[in-house]
């Protein structure tokens, strides 16, 4: 068999080598996609809700390529798949508290809706124990509510507009009312428990991940340099 030549052995190592730097870039990059905030952040439309959230690095198909094959691990795939379900699940308890959050409502606008669920998983997630702790959390919350920049008569939520015209105390304490009616709800606590497996998954897959690539054992051939490791 011809030997090949030297200088095209160099070249193909560099190539790997520029491979594998790029297969650390995206998995660090699908890593910290694991990691997730709150679940109930209001969202530009309703729609934003319709599908189970899912890594943008797993979107691309090169890049879903390329990180499964390079990182081999059985136990990081099988919570992969059960953090993928359950992703699943919640996304349908969501749609029916967002209906359920709607009925509440009573009409109100949606950001009126998405600024109350959103308050109330946080509430949920740590609820007041006490009078002492009720007074805390309705102190911290009072100061989220604003009427907006002159001429405009709306009451803000943070930055979300709740209330076209109305008054702030008014509306502050409908608002509040309704924020702890859901934080109540057993759908959300439902899917609360749901949601504390899927964090419970994403940091068990992270710290795999992060051990893979501090060893470096990424090692393993993928479509795109499979012909490099000859």
């Amino acid at each position: 068999m011809k030997k090949e030549p030297e200088a095209v052995r160099q070249i193909r190592a560099r190539w790997l080598d520029e491979h594998l730097k790029k297969v650390d870039r995206m998995a660090g990059q699908w890593l910290g996609e694991l990691i997730l905030g709150n679940p109930f952040y209001p969202p530009d439309s309703e729609g934003d809700w319709g599908g189970a959230y899912e890594p943008a690095a797993e979107g691309d198909p090169e890049k879903n390529h390329v990180i499964r094959k390079h990182l081999q691990s059985r136990t990081l795939w099988t919570y992969h798949a059960r953090w993928r379900q359950q992703l699943e699940a919640f996304t349908e308890l969501r749609k029916g508290i967002l209906e359920e959050a709607k009925r509440i409502g009573g009409g109100k606008g949606q950001y009126w809706v998405f600024a109350a669920l959103w308050q109330a998983w946080e509430r949920a997630r740590s609820e007041p124990k006490s009078e002492d702790e009720e007074k805390d959390w309705e102190r911290r919350i009072r100061s989220y509510y604003r009427l907006d920049s002159p001429p405009s008569p709306a009451v803000v939520f943070e930055r979300f507009t709740i209330d076209e015209a109305g008054q702030v105390d008014r509306v502050r304490e409908e608002h509040l009312d309704m924020i702890r009616r859901l934080a109540r709800l057993d759908s959300l606590k439902e899917a609360l428990e749901v949601w504390s497996e899927i964090e419970a998954l994403g940091k068990q897959m992270w710290e795999i991940g992060r051990r893979i690539i501090k060893s470096h054992d990424i090692l393993y051939p993928c479509q795109y340099c499979r012909h490099l490791w000859k």
